[in-house]
């Protein structure tokens, strides 16, 4: 009877080691899942550093094609003036031929 207890209760306790040893298994499962969680996060940070990185090169490459356009604008209102300049001239020379032509 005793050796039955006892043979019961060492099976018992191989089934204990068995289920830690499992239980082992699990946990260091767990911690592998939790790096490759760890490792996922920091890429995704990598990933969100690189796309705010190209919105801001985006919005500077923006603002630079709006300084050329501004630049672009100047310098036709510029030429316009030069123009208008041009043509208040040939005026002014026209007036001056005819005066001359018809003194």
């Amino acid at each position: 009877m005793l050796i039955a207890i006892s043979q019961f209760l060492k099976s018992i306790l191989q089934m204990l080691i068995v289920t830690s040893q499992m239980l082992n298994v699990i946990s260091q499962l767990l911690i592998v899942i939790s790096q490759i969680n760890f490792a996922t996060l920091q890429i995704s940070f990598v990933i969100l550093q690189l796309l705010i990185a190209i919105s801001q090169f985006i919005f500077a490459t923006s603002q630079f094609s709006f300084a050329i356009l501004q630049l672009l604008i100047v310098t036709s209102q510029f030429i316009f003036a030069i123009s208008q300049f041009g043509f208040v001239i040939l005026q002014l020379l026209f007036v001056i031929s005819q005066k001359v032509l018809f003194k």
